[in-house]
């Protein structure tokens, strides 16, 4: 197991790896510090003396070094042995899929490719399908009626979409797109913006409008929700209806809460170190 530290852990978000150094003199600490901070050498660092030249401007030369710079790239002798046999460069046990579960006049959408848009411009100028096939506002509303039943969680977890075409499963055709969906071997996990219900009222709202649009079948924004309740009223009453949200839910105030109870105890720490160190300082003035 990693040696980790709660207060990285908690402002890295990820894994940690950290070693506690014991030695009390100044050899040991200098040594690594220097060698982790040390430069790397660089075929780069005499580029700039190759390519610069008095009879352009400056900003000639930076482009010139610019367009070489990106031409090719620089790499160690691990991974160019790496990549000379074939090996993978870096793996991982589970694939995520991050959904974005935003209302939709605040999702970020990908532009098609230049060329697409061009022909779009040359052939239909008034179209508005200028975006990239987006999972939650696009593919799961207009999923195939075989998944009626299916959450977008399931969908997302299970299916990947790829180009309709005749020796496509018909079943699972994307209506109004040009996409059939296609069932994965092994589950993808899900990830999505994280809100601690407990802060406030407006976040309450959203994370419950969240695992709604998660667990809840739905073809449209009016699905999520009964006329005239609000997203936490309508998830507290679709608890016993949808067990896998309801477990998920609890999961996440779980976790929520845990965060809260580390940073209050982080901070604290802090305040603790602090004032020991003014009662120190304290002491020794005369």
């Amino acid at each position: 197991m990693n040696d980790y530290n709660p207060a990285l852990l908690l402002a890295n978000q990820a894994n940690v790896d950290i070693q506690y150094i014991a030695h009390l003199g100044s050899r040991l600490p200098y040594y690594i510090t220097d060698y982790v901070t040390k430069h790397e050498r660089s075929e780069q660092d005499n580029m700039w003396q190759d390519i610069f030249t008095t009879t352009k401007t400056l900003a000639s030369n930076a482009l010139s070094f610019m367009l070489q710079s990106v031409k090719n790239r620089q790499v160690g002798a691990n991974e160019a042995t790496d990549r000379l046999l074939g090996h993978k460069l870096f793996s991982k046990s589970r694939q995520l899929r991050f959904a974005d579960l935003q209302h939709p006049d605040q999702v970020k959408r990908i532009l098609k490719p230049v060329q697409e848009l061009q022909n779009i411009v040359h052939n239909n100028p008034e179209s508005e399908e200028i975006y990239m096939a987006h999972w939650v506002l696009d593919i799961y509303p207009n999923r195939p009626d075989v998944l009626e039943e299916s959450s977008l969680y399931e969908v997302l977890s299970w299916y990947e979409k790829e180009a309709s075409s005749a020796t496509k499963n018909k079943e699972l055709e994307v209506k109004t797109l040009p996409y059939v969906l296609c069932r994965r071997k092994n589950k993808t996990y899900i990830t999505h913006q994280i809100l601690n219900p407990h802060t406030s009222e407006e976040n309450k709202q959203l994370h419950s409008y969240y695992m709604l649009k998660l667990f809840l079948p739905w073809r449209n924004e009016d699905d999520l929700h009964d006329t005239g309740k609000s997203f936490y009223e309508s998830i507290v009453i679709s608890k016993e209806q949808l067990p896998e949200m309801a477990a998920y839910h609890e999961n996440n105030i779980r976790i929520s809460s845990e965060e809260e109870e580390l940073e209050e105890a982080i901070r604290k720490k802090a305040q603790l170190a602090e004032t020991g160190a003014v009662t120190k300082m304290d002491k020794k003035v005369p």
